[in-house]
């Protein structure tokens, strides 16, 4: 029905269930929980930094698409958090290779990005949010990461 799926959608975004779906997706065979978010963007970075450091979560930055797939493709990270908007990023190949190495993905993008939150789950991304939902989010993302730390070998 409809109504259930409106709530299902609703549900998505629910802060309880965030947590549990970035616990449930993240428990990937890894002996650190490391991070890397793949944004140009200072004042995002800063941010992400800043939360990570609170959660004592170890977080890593690429600022390219090249230096994006080297990380991702060392098989240190278990979380990748993408900027969408950030020039010369290939979706298809972000969540191909993310994938590849069962790294779990939260992408973000402008809300008024429509096309673009629509090929993001399209192509196989874990969550997509907009900025905004992102944003909010940080912390919780964070917290979810040190708990589900200790669930990996």
């Amino acid at each position: 029905s409809n109504s259930a799926r409106n709530s299902a959608v609703q549900a998505r975004f629910n802060k309880r269930d965030l947590t549990s779906a970035i616990r449930c997706d993240l428990l990937k065979p890894r002996k650190r929980f490391m991070i890397l978010h793949v944004t140009k963007d200072l004042m995002m970075s800063s941010t992400a930094r800043s939360h990570a450091q609170s959660q004592g979560v170890e977080i890593a930055f690429a600022n390219s698409m090249k230096a994006a797939i080297e990380k991702l493709q060392s098989g240190s990270y278990r979380l990748c958090l993408a900027d969408l908007q950030m020039p010369g990023l290939e979706m298809e190949q972000l969540a191909e290779v993310a994938n590849q190495q069962n790294a779990s993905t939260i992408v973000y993008v402008q809300h008024v990005q429509v096309d673009t939150l629509e090929k993001a789950k399209e192509v196989g991304f874990g969550e997509v949010m907009t900025r905004g939902q992102f944003n909010k989010s940080l912390g919780q993302i964070m917290v979810a990461a040190k708990s589900s730390e200790g669930d990996a070998p």
